[in-house]
């Protein structure tokens, strides 16, 4: 009985070790490679400063925007708060860095669409949610002084750049 026991035993264990692992791939450029809805709630905080007080203002942002097999960030995007609705583009020079464990960095250069002002720097952080194609985001930096208190949502509405224009 002893003998059967240690056997079976034996059987198992070479059984579950031939169970192939559920292990996901590691993330990498071209996986993220997309269209995505891309929206944001929350506040940005401006401390006083120039003659103006300091103010916290809720705010929001929709748009659709699309990441290249090599990281570049397109596309545009409406932000709306309370004194008024601007529509902003992204610039040349955004991209996306991500870690094998699908955690990393969007860098982003946004201006006005239209105009030639300046593209203002903005960084966020992220994880890739690789069953559904999403990236959970906070923004993490904004140049001027600004501080971003808003979380992010990017949604995956096509495997290909470029297919939908806001």
């Amino acid at each position: 009985m002893k003998h059967l026991a240690l056997v079976l035993l034996l059987l198992g264990g070479t059984a579950a070790a031939q169970v192939p692992s559920a292990r996901m791939p590691h993330c990498s450029l071209p996986m993220l490679q997309g269209t995505y809805v891309v929206t944001y709630q929350g506040w940005m905080y401006f401390p006083a400063g120039g003659g103006y007080p300091e103010m916290q203002v809720p705010g929001v942002i929709m748009g659709v925007r699309s990441i290249s097999s090599t990281g570049v960030i397109t596309g545009n995007a409406t932000v709306i708060l309370p004194f008024g609705n601007a529509v902003y583009e992204t610039a040349a020079g955004s991209f996306v860095e991500v870690k094998a464990d699908c955690t990393g960095t969007m860098t982003r250069f946004s201006r006005v669409k239209g105009s030639s002002d300046t593209p203002s720097k903005e960084i966020d952080r992220f994880v890739f949610l690789r069953e559904t194609g999403e990236f959970v985001v906070v923004k993490d930096q904004l140049e001027g002084g600004t501080i971003p208190m808003a979380l992010g949502s990017w949604r995956r509405m096509a495997n290909v750049p470029n297919q939908a224009e806001w």
